[in-house]
């Protein structure tokens, strides 16, 4: 099969090794300042660690086997389209091209924002038949931002046992998405065909982003927002409206409301880093700073959508000056 990896993130890396161990042709679309570095990162291969079972990071791995390009004039001749870009990067994409490439080539999009938001943008332009959604299902990070110590750098990444959701946008189970699911699981990344991954994802993505707010402000420190009531008390109100809001079950919504308390957030930033293979707090602190614009989308979609104080309160820590957040923290 011939994949084209947009993007050469540190996810779109790990999921294109993958696909060339299983034997696909992988190309990546970058920008132009970015290919001169990855095609010499190609000479002696870019260096991957893989956390599952290599904790201490010895056991470096080599992907060399991919090819580059910067113009999307060159991506008519693809089987399947793959976004691993953040949800910002996805907005300045030249849909009007990619829909004739893609429709010239019969190619099928899979789109890695679980985002309703990132949905729409993409279907005001491509075919909704043409769009398949995901959501990735690994931790990925460069070992020199988190792990400073490693020798060669690379990236490290942590796939867990739990399978990519994988959804046509028709919810259709059709030989097309049997065809990228496929893909995934061949190539020992574990997937599943759902009916919508976005509402699959809906959970995961609303615990993430929310918390991301709440850490920003205690300057990315466990600690420090463990020690913090305010803001484990608005993390928590604004948890207990958001997190039940996205699923079915009355009983485990009910569930949520009750153990979404303060209390439980002291234990679990106490404990979460002893279960981590990886630096938990540097990864999120490098990570999602890189990424704050789509922490920031998120949390405006949820405020616009449901209108709630507690959401709006939380959402307000992103928008807080340095001087404001301290004063929170106090």
């Amino acid at each position: 099969m011939n994949i084209l990896m947009v993007g050469a993130g540190a996810v779109g890396v790990v999921y294109g090794h993958y696909f060339a161990n299983a034997g696909h042709k992988v190309t990546f679309l970058v920008k132009d300042k970015y290919q001169q570095a990855l095609e010499n990162e190609k000479r002696t291969g870019i260096i991957l660690y893989h956390l599952n079972n290599d904790k201490e990071l010895k056991k470096p791995q080599y992907f060399k086997d991919f090819e580059t390009i910067t113009d999307w004039d060159q991506t008519h001749f693809f089987d399947i389209v793959a976004l691993a870009i953040s949800s910002n990067a996805l907005r300045q994409l030249p849909l009007e091209l990619i829909n004739q490439n893609l429709q010239s080539s019969k190619a099928d999009l899979l789109m890695l924002q679980p985002s309703a938001t990132d949905f729409k943008h993409l279907s005001q332009v491509i075919p909704e038949e043409s769009i398949f959604k995901g959501m990735i299902n690994l931790v990925s990070y460069q070992t020199n931002d988190v792990n400073n110590s490693i020798t060669p750098a690379g990236i490290a990444y942590y796939l867990p046992p739990m399978p990519m959701p994988i959804s046509s946008s028709t919810n259709d189970k059709n030989t097309h998405l049997s065809k990228i699911v496929s893909l995934f699981k061949d190539s020992g990344i574990p997937a599943k065909a759902v009916t919508n991954a976005i509402d699959e994802s809906r959970l995961p993505s609303t615990f993430i982003m929310t918390f991301l707010c709440a850490l920003e402000a205690a300057n990315w420190e466990f600690k420090r927002l463990g020690n913090s009531p305010v803001l484990l008390q608005k993390l928590s109100a604004a948890q207990q409206v958001l997190l039940p809001a996205q699923i079915d079950n009355s009983i485990v919504a009910s569930l949520l409301k009750m153990i979404l308390k303060p209390t439980l957030y002291k234990l679990l930033l106490k404990m979460t880093p002893w279960f981590v293979p990886f630096p938990l707090e540097a990864y999120l602190k490098k990570h999602f700073l890189k990424l704050r614009s789509q922490t920031v989308i998120y949390m405006q979609e949820y405020t616009e959508t449901y209108h709630n104080k507690a959401i709006a309160d939380l959402n307000q820590l992103l928008h807080n000056d340095s001087s404001d957040s301290s004063e929170v923290m106090e």
